[in-house]
């Protein structure tokens, strides 16, 4: 088992819809240990439209390319996904962003 630690940014097969499935990034939120389920950052490349609350890294910014993203993604802390750790497929990168992705949980806790 590899070890995941959070900032990790992983692929991972994650349900697109009823009965899909689809290789996705998503971020580390949690440490994970080998009987544990990972709690994870949803990533999209879809826009909702809630700038206040999500995060934006094109693939060839520097964040993209630490972060091992292929396309323009938008991180979303406020969707959280709870996978199981049989979802695992790689680790792509490191989130250097996680102070950012921190407040927002934060900040939407607090309200």
């Amino acid at each position: 088992m590899v070890k995941l630690y959070r900032g990790h940014v992983i692929e991972v097969i994650a349900p697109a819809g009823p009965g899909k499935f689809k290789p996705r990034p998503v971020i580390v939120l949690q440490n994970v240990n080998k009987n544990s389920d990972m709690v994870t950052v949803y990533c999209t490349t879809q826009n909702n439209g809630d700038d206040q609350n999500n995060i934006f890294i094109k693939a060839d910014s520097p964040e993209g390319i630490e972060m091992g993203i292929e396309k323009d993604t938008y991180i979303r802390p406020n969707d959280i996904l709870n996978l199981s750790i049989k979802s695992f497929r790689k680790i792509l990168g490191k989130c250097p962003l996680m102070a950012e992705i921190n407040k927002i949980i934060d900040d939407n806790r607090a309200k």
